[in-house]
């Protein structure tokens, strides 16, 4: 089951987005894919929810490292480590939020 109080952060921050001027058309269209994404990880095994969560945590660090000033080498350097993977497995789990 979804968490109630993550529909409600949901509904809160559509709200904000509206009163800020975002596009209708985009606000809907995001929030279909976070409802379909919803839906999906709600159906998927806790391992797999288990990954996904550390691959979001992953990409968050990423940039906060990023953004602090330090290579991308050297990020992927230090997720590679704390979370024992390899490289080509960090890279994997990166792919799957977009933009890091």
């Amino acid at each position: 089951m979804i968490d109630p109080h993550l529909l409600a952060d949901l509904r809160r921050l559509y709200e904000y987005a509206q009163r800020a001027g975002a596009p209708a058309v985009w606000l809907a269209q995001t929030a279909d894919r976070i409802s379909d994404a919803l839906l999906i990880l709600d159906r998927t095994d806790p391992r797999h929810r288990r990954t996904l969560a550390n691959a979001a945590q992953m990409a968050t660090t990423l940039k906060a490292m990023r953004q602090a000033g330090h290579s991308h080498g050297d990020a992927v350097a230090a997720l590679r480590k704390r979370y024992q993977l390899g490289k080509s497995q960090v890279y994997a789990l990166l792919k799957l939020f977009p933009g890091t």
